[in-house]
């Protein structure tokens, strides 16, 4: 078999030289995989930004009810 990415002639699903599959499911699942690793990061880095944001309005009220209360 004949690599269509580099040209390498090898046997197997995979070549040895460039690493690409030839089989196209694990070409698809691979694909699958990274693309729900990426859904996963930004749903986290959306959750994180919600939280601190919440936190850091959450600290103002907490300051401005401890300065009313103070003076």
């Amino acid at each position: 078999m004949k690599c269509p990415a580099c040209g390498t002639k090898y046997k197997g699903k995979k070549c040895p030289s460039c690493g690409r599959h030839t089989d196209a499911k694990l070409e698809a699942r691979r694909n699958t995989r990274i693309a729900l690793l990426v859904v996963i990061l930004i749903f986290a880095a959306i959750l994180l930004f919600y939280l601190f944001s919440t936190l850091d309005y959450f600290n103002g009220i907490v300051d401005m009810t401890r300065n009313s209360l103070d003076g």
